[in-house]
């Protein structure tokens, strides 16, 4: 159930303009020039903010429990129907309108907003925020508009999440921008690595720079559960940068979920710490793939276990394609860069020969993967 309120806004809701200028810089002569008297005095702008309050979902016992070797499922949707231009409130400025709505469920970790309507036009700009606007995500665009018409945007770590749109005086199309659910996440996200797991930038990854930036989260609806794995983008004997990731079929429901679901994945990458220490990571983001191929069962039936998807859009950041052969040797020493339980990128480190087995705990062909015994961590 939703409840609808307005309220004068007593934080400082920012405009586009100055949001873009802090945090996603663009060209010069594509700013969003509001009043000049606003840009000379980064006075916040005044005016109302529609709000949606979101019942929190009901859990079960089995949704906030742990499951050894599955996804890790740290979200429920919440059902919604919210056109965003509609109930948003809405404020003319010198050369467009400013649309903003606030959306909250108490008690969430962290929200993600999913789209079943999602058709930017050319020069509107949409971001969202935290309260504290400490978290910024965006700025979408036109570019971001998939044929699907469904779209994803990545969790926003606040039991509130600001959507603020700008749309130009000279742009007759107007935006659809609806929103079906709400990924509420009812669990903490970090904190849950093992001894053998450490920062991805402590010592003990200074020579995996490169392979940091392939290893990506990623965020997967499966029915009404929303989970975390881990996944890398990878290279192909063409050599065009095709993008290409890797994950695990039982992340994907054995090749069961939805064409939709898989076009409303999130991808974070680099989604590290900057240093070895505990700290605020960054992260880019890329919504939506394709299934390219799978082995299907999820692994449980002797299964390699893989999942290989081409994600929607190229990235518009620094990639590394992570190279692989199709060698039966085991290597003698090695590491994993991954995200255990939806953390910030964590290596891992082995020193003795891999060893040919089964997958954990599903039993069957033994010769489907490479089995490790993890070190213990140096920092």
């Amino acid at each position: 159930m939703m409840k609808r309120h307005l309220f004068a806004a007593l934080k400082c809701f920012l405009s586009i303009s100055l949001l873009a200028q802090q945090q996603n810089p663009i060209n010069q002569n594509d700013l969003i020039v509001l009043a000049v008297d606003y840009l000379s005095t980064k006075t916040p702008l005044n005016g109302d903010v529609g709000v949606i309050l979101v019942d929190q979902p009901q859990l079960t016992e089995e949704e906030l429990s742990d499951k050894n070797g599955e996804v890790f499922e740290f979200g429920k949707l919440i059902p919604v129907d919210i056109d965003f231009i509609n109930q948003a409130s809405k404020m003319d400025v010198v050369n467009g309108t400013i649309y903003r709505l606030a959306i909250q469920s108490n008690g969430a970790k962290a929200l993600s907003i999913y789209y079943n309507e999602f058709d930017i036009p050319f020069g509107g700009k949409l971001l969202l925020y935290n309260t504290d606007q400490t978290q910024i995500a965006g700025p979408f665009t036109h570019n971001h508009t998939h044929s699907s018409g469904v779209y994803a945007t990545e969790l926003i770590y606040d039991d509130i999440t600001v959507l603020e749109y700008f749309h130009p005086n000279y742009q007759a199309l107007e935006p659809q921008i609806k929103i079906n659910n709400i990924a509420y996440a009812y669990k903490a996200l970090g904190g849950g690595s093992d001894y053998c797991q450490v920062n991805a930038n402590c010592p003990e990854g200074d020579d995996w720079d490169d392979q940091k930036k392939s290893t990506c989260r990623i965020q997967i609806v499966n029915g009404f559960s929303v989970g975390l794995c881990s996944g890398s983008m990878i290279n192909n004997t063409s050599n065009n940068c095709t993008p290409y990731v890797l994950s695990a079929d039982h992340c994907f429901s054995g090749g069961s979920i939805s064409a939709s679901s898989l076009n409303q994945c999130v991808f974070y990458f680099n989604y590290l710490t900057p240093s070895c220490a505990n700290s605020s990571p960054g992260s880019d983001a890329i919504t939506g793939c394709s299934l390219v191929s799978n082995s299907g069962g999820q692994g449980s039936s002797g299964d390699s276990d893989f999942f290989l998807v081409e994600l929607n859009q190229e990235p518009d950041f620094d990639p590394f394609y992570a190279g692989w052969n199709r060698s039966n040797s085991p290597s003698s020493s090695g590491v994993s860069l991954h995200h255990p339980s939806g953390d910030v990128m964590k290596i891992s480190t082995y020193t003795n020969t891999l060893q040919s087995t089964g997958g954990l705990g599903w039993g069957g062909n033994n010769t489907t993967h490479w089995g490790v015994n993890w070190s213990q961590t140096e920092t």
